[in-house]
């Protein structure tokens, strides 16, 4: 063949920078998933744990079926994972705010979480239906790595909003359950709930600070 086939199979270059690029990739996810779940615990209380996990089992899940499925892992497969994180995520705040808006309508927090949910479900099912219908089209007529991508958008978005709603649902409505004599602190808004009696006027530099911090905390979490 007129080369030396030896040298194909001594001349050997370690696959060092491959292995730590991968690790580095899961130091950083683990990283960003830990800051995400912190914000919703320092947003919504109790609630923002019950997010946390069912972000954290959609994830999972969605990764360990598409395994099965034969689908990949790859660049294209944590792309998606992170559209999961974020169809997770709306899921779930969509559902506490609905329920803080009852809540600033005087209601106690079970009624509230009662009414949040139902009133939360429909814009839920909205988004993962677009999901899930936009990813089983990109899916058909993709090749490649684009294929493993809308693969795991499409068993995701499915398994999402069932992990999400239902198991945010069934968490708070223990949570909930005795909320009339009970302190813990299940949603952000309860607190201010408690001062609705006495009403107190915060100052122009603590509103400025407070708007401040509405655009701050949400800028660092999407640069994370």
């Amino acid at each position: 063949y007129g080369f030396n086939i030896n040298l194909l199979y001594e001349n050997n270059i370690s696959a060092s920078f491959g292995q730590n690029a991968l690790n580095l990739t899961y130091s950083i996810c683990g990283v960003v998933l830990l800051v995400i779940c912190a914000l919703l615990l320092v947003f919504y209380g109790l609630s923002g744990l019950t997010a946390s996990v069912s972000l954290l089992g959609s994830i999972l899940f969605t990764f360990f079926l598409s395994f099965l499925l034969g689908f990949e892992f790859s660049v294209a497969a944590i792309g998606a994972g992170v559209v999961i994180a974020i169809l997770s995520l709306f899921i779930s705040i969509n559902y506490f705010e609905r329920v803080k808006a009852e809540m600033r309508k005087g209601k106690d927090v079970e009624k509230a979480n009662r009414e949040g949910y139902h009133k939360s479900y429909l814009v839920s099912l909205d988004a993962s239906l677009v999901s899930l219908i936009f990813s089983i089209f990109c899916f058909l007529i993709a090749n490649g790595s684009y294929k493993t991508f809308f693969g795991f958008i499409m068993v995701g978005s499915f398994f999402t909003f069932l992990i999400t709603d239902y198991l945010d649902k069934w968490m708070n409505y223990w949570l909930v359950k005795d909320g009339a004599n009970s302190k813990l602190p299940f949603f952000s808004f309860r607190p201010l709930r408690a001062e609705k009696k006495n009403p107190k006027f915060a100052s122009a530099d603590k509103k400025h600070f407070s708007h401040k911090m509405l655009i701050i905390l949400p800028a660092v979490a999407a640069l994370c």
